[in-house]
Formats: C-alpha cells, structure tokens, sequence
C-alpha cells in the first residue's frame, strides 16, 4: 500500500554569541603573557652587572648563553649590512640576508653539538641550574635576614 509522506517540519535554534570564544581569547593572550616575561626576564638579564657578588655570576650565565647569542644575530646583520661588500645596494642586502642566516645555522649546529656532547637529558637541567642556585641563595638571604633582625 502507498503512503503518503509525512509532512516534517523543523525548526532550528541560533543562538548568537557576541562574546569571542575562550580559544581565541588563550591563543591572544597565551603568547601576550609569555611575550611580557621574556620582556621582564631580557631586562632583568642585561643589567646583570649591577647585582650583588653572587648574583651577577649567575645571571651573566643567562645573559651570555641566551641574550648575547640574540643580540649577536642583529650585530652581525649590522656588521654585514654597512660593510659595503659590493656596489649594488640590493645585492648588499641579499648578501647580508644570506649570511646572516648561516650564522643563525651556526648558532644552531654550535647549540645541537652542545647537546650532543653533554647529553639531552642534562641540557635542561643544567640551564636551570643556575636560576635554581640563584633561587636558593635568595632565599637563605631573607632567611638569615629575617632571623638575626633586631
């Protein structure tokens, strides 16, 4: 026997959202965060000078094994670009451009050979070595500070 279709109806529920999701507030504000402690750790790290005995020790650590090699690329790009290599401004460029990328490279095989020689799984624990003695020592200080104050 023949049936007849239904008649279907639907309806369907939109619900506008004016708030932008929760994924996209963390992917903005996720690499702002970590941008603002690298900006506060850099300038913390380049006056490392200015600390007391111990401290300035351990954070020239930090500044000659991670800002000077960043700040190295630009010196060399610097270097490279007002050189005057050949007579062709443009051509000056791509030269510059060229080589400093090498020397990115050779920071980078200078920094895989580096882990290679003293093991990947010691590469973080002696980076974090350092801060970790910082760390201690800071808090001795306050500790002793805060037990012998009068």
């Amino acid at each position: 026997m023949y049936q007849p279709e239904a008649e279907v109806s639907m309806t369907v529920n939109v619900r506008v959202i004016n708030d932008p999701p929760a994924a996209l507030v963390a992917i903005v504000m996720i690499p702002a965060v970590i941008g603002g402690l690298c900006y506060l750790a850099y300038n913390l790290i380049i006056d490392f000078q200015s600390y007391s005995a111990p401290y300035n020790v351990l954070v020239g650590f930090y500044y000659y094994t991670v800002v000077l090699p960043f700040k190295s690329i630009g010196m060399v790009f610097g270097f490279l670009n007002n050189l005057g290599i050949t007579p062709f401004p443009n051509l000056n460029f791509c030269i510059t451009l060229l080589l400093t990328v090498f020397y990115i490279f050779f920071q980078l095989f200078i920094l895989a050979w580096i882990c290679e020689t003293v093991g990947e799984g010691m590469v973080p624990v002696l980076f974090v070595l350092p801060g970790l003695l910082a760390l201690g020592l800071l808090i001795l200080q306050i500790l002793f500070l805060w037990l012998f104050a009068i």
